[in-house]
């Protein structure tokens, strides 16, 4: 988020292979999803925090929850594609 640049292909794609590894080792998708919430929830609440300690405006510390939501929430539907790709080739 620092320099407005997004995740690299290869680092989409390394995220997204968590849908593969649920498949091969029978994760509940479910779980997964909720890993993939817990982290995205816990990370604004850090960032949040972290932020006001810091004195970053709360202009600035909202865009940037909201970015980290949209990415964390993007990297999940990835993960979820791969799995439904994945459980197709079954």
């Amino acid at each position: 988020m620092e320099t407005s640049e997004g995740a690299t292909p290869e680092e989409a794609k390394t995220l997204a292979d968590s849908g593969k590894l649920a498949m091969a080792h029978a994760f509940a998708l479910a779980d997964i999803t909720m890993n993939y919430f817990t982290w995205r929830d816990v990370t604004v609440r850090v960032l949040l925090e972290e932020g006001q300690c810091l004195g970053v405006a709360r202009s600035v510390l909202t865009e940037a929850a909201g970015v980290t939501n949209f990415m964390g929430d993007a990297s999940h539907v990835r993960m979820a594609r791969r799995f439904d790709d994945e459980r197709r080739e079954l």
